[in-house]
Order: C-alpha cells, then sequence, then structure tokens
C-alpha cells in the first residue's frame, strides 16, 4: 500500500486527502465553470470581484481590450489571467468562492464549489466507464 494514502485517501491527482471523497480542490478551475460564473457576474459584481482578486491593472486592461463589447468575455480573461498567474499548489476554486463572498454574492460562491463537486464527480466516473 502507498504510504501517502495511509490516514487519507489517495485521489487520482496523486494527492493524499484526510477526508472520505477524493476530491481534489488543487486542480485548475475548468474553462467551462468560469464561463458559467462569467454569464452569472453583472458589471457592478465583476468590478468587486476584480478588486478581491487584486489583479495588476494591466491584467484587467489587457482583457479590456481583448473583448471590448463583452464584459462576460472581459471577466472571463481576467479570471483566466488571476488563474495562471496563481501557484499550481493554490486552492483556486475555495479562494475564488471567498473573493465572491467579499464582493457580495455568497450565492455565486456556493454555487461555484457544488458545480466544481459536481464537475469532479463526472469526471471520476469517466475513466472506470467503457
Amino acid at each position: 500500500m502507498n504510504e501517502e494514502a495511509v490516514g487519507g485517501v489517495l485521489c487520482t491527482c496523486g494527492h493524499t486527502h484526510a477526508h472520505t471523497y477524493s476530491l481534489c480542490l488543487s486542480e485548475p478551475l475548468s474553462d467551462e465553470l468560469l464561463l458559467w460564473l462569467c454569464d452569472e457576474l453583472t458589471e457592478d459584481d465583476a468590478a468587486l470581484l476584480i478588486m478581491s482578486l487584486r489583479l495588476r491593472r494591466s491584467a484587467v486592461q489587457i482583457a479590456r481590450l481583448r473583448a471590448p463589447h463583452s464584459l462576460s468575455q472581459q471577466a472571463f480573461h481576467i479570471l483566466t489571467a488571476w488563474r495562471r498567474g496563481l501557484p499550481s499548489s493554490t486552492l483556486k476554486c475555495p479562494m475564488l468562492a471567498r473573493c465572491l463572498t467579499h464582493a457580495g454574492r455568497p450565492d455565486l460562491s456556493r454555487e461555484l464549489l457544488l458545480r466544481e463537486a459536481a464537475d469532479y464527480k463526472m469526471e471520476e466516473r469517466k475513466p472506470g466507464e467503457t
């Protein structure tokens, strides 16, 4: 038996987790999940979220230039830049959920975490299927 698995669950990502299910939150947020979130954000929500993410002003300006007529696409570019800028070991989904809560959208925060868990469960089933 793998020594790392003692006292926890060995996840498909190779990490060992102390909980009873093998949900690894260190894997990056999917583009699909970010696109869903961006479609849910209003202009005010997006502005507050950007402030919570503590991005460089240049990253925000580049996103606005890439999609000048689409708030949803601007938010998507901003969130993908934020995601790329974080270390791979960072728990991205909980961090983004905290930022959403700070931006006044705890409902989106909860939904984000639920969708992330559901996405992971769907992907976990795929390898075993034939």
